[in-house]
């Protein structure tokens, strides 16, 4: 052996370091400019700001409770939309949508306790759930929660970040999750549509902005605001900014 490949060996050490560990990464695409907004403020604003992206909304439902086919329903949903196995790459510019994301879920049972203090639990972990900021960088940028009340009455909440989800999308997911239950719960495979991909939608959308139609569009709109709005002179507290 020569020296010279002697001392490349001694050099080189095992590193306990796996650049293939982790979550399979099924597609990546562009981040749409909203999406490039939120994160930008996220960045500057901090966790503050971030948490203040939170977007949560819940569901008191009344009958006959099947929890491994709630659970069931809400791993479906994780696979059918592409946003809840979403994370950002470093700098914003990418979404990373992953093959799969473990159920984000908190389950609780209350039934020992009192309506009142139910009430209060379910209050608090709000206020504390309003708090949790999510990790753009790894995600999952959802998480769930289930409280059973009494053997009819469950307390479901859908917390996510703004990033991936609005009201609109909300409600087509708690659609989506119904429809999911309905056939778990009675042990039926569930039929619903092809959702549509989110990855598609911003590549189209970008695609888009190289259009004569959205040149059309872009320009209509600067030339409509070619002047400046007249600055309002109403009573503040504070000096206006810069």
């Amino acid at each position: 052996m020569s020296a010279d490949k002697k001392d490349m060996e001694e050099e080189i050490k095992p590193v306990d370091f796996d650049p293939f560990a982790g979550r399979e990464i099924q597609l990546i695409a562009p981040t749409v400019e909203p999406q490039q907004e939120i994160w930008l403020s996220c960045i500057i604003g901090g966790p503050d700001a971030n948490r203040g992206y939170n977007e949560s909304v819940s569901l008191l439902m009344h009958g006959d409770w099947n929890q491994s086919a709630m659970e069931k329903s809400l791993e479906a949903l994780i696979q059918r939309h592409e946003a809840l196995r979403a994370a950002f790459s470093a700098d914003g510019s990418e979404i990373c949508i992953y093959k799969d994301f473990p159920l984000n879920l908190t389950y609780e049972d209350l039934t020992a306790i009192s309506a009142g203090e139910q009430k209060d639990y379910i209050r608090s972990f709000a206020r504390t759930d309003a708090s949790i900021a999510f990790d753009l960088l790894n995600g999952p940028l959802f998480r769930f929660a289930i409280f059973t009340l009494d053997n009819q009455t469950h307390y479901l909440t859908l917390t996510a970040h703004h990033i991936i989800c609005d009201g609109w999308s909300v409600g087509i997911m708690l659609q989506d999750l119904g429809k999911l239950y309905s056939a778990y719960s009675k042990g039926l495979e569930p039929r619903l549509p092809e959702a549509i991909r989110f990855t598609q939608y911003a590549k189209e959308e970008w695609a888009f902005e190289k259009t004569a139609e959205y040149a059309e569009i872009q320009n209509y709109w600067l030339e409509q605001y070619r002047d400046k709005p007249v600055q309002l002179n109403l009573p503040i507290d504070f000096p206006r900014p810069a």
